[in-house]
């Protein structure tokens, strides 16, 4: 299974032209696509999961949309899963929520599976894991410990 977070970082980017070559087989090919809604408005040009896939050719692979306190969407195979966001209390600091999400998405999916079902546990996790990175300074990821002691 192969992941892809395109993490667009405009000030590094010196071509969008070039940069959109570059990604454009990654993304048509990648298992999983997790992008924030910034990301797809500077690849896509709009925050449109659907027409985004249909552009890919991405229907039958998982694509993720990120929108922060707005939660986040899953599509697979014609379907939409709208995930709302966890908090947990104060905000403290955004860095690193984007990746800890990813990884909340793969340590559930990487061990069980893309079944709907399970993509739907991923979501719910990997929101968990985002929110509790937001409560804490510098992108400090927790441990299942952690993700546990707040789900319960």
């Amino acid at each position: 299974m192969t992941s892809f977070d395109p993490n667009v970082r405009r000030s590094v980017i010196t071509s969008r032209e070039e940069y959109l070559k570059k990604i454009d087989s990654v993304l048509r090919h990648s298992d999983i696509v997790k992008l924030s809604d910034e990301d797809m408005g500077y690849i896509f040009g709009k925050a449109d999961v659907k027409k985004f896939v249909e552009k890919y050719g991405r229907e039958d692979k998982i694509t993720i949309m990120t929108m922060g306190q707005s939660g986040s969407v899953l599509y697979k195979e014609g379907k939409l899963h709208h995930q709302e966001a966890a908090t947990f209390g104060v905000t403290v600091d955004t860095t690193g929520c984007g990746d800890a999400f990813m990884a909340g998405i793969l340590h559930v999916v990487g061990s069980e599976g893309t079944d709907w079902t399970t993509l739907k546990k991923a979501m719910d996790f990997a929101s968990k894991v985002s929110g509790i990175v937001a409560t804490r300074r510098g992108a400090d990821m927790p441990k299942i410990e952690d993700i546990e002691h707040w789900e319960g």
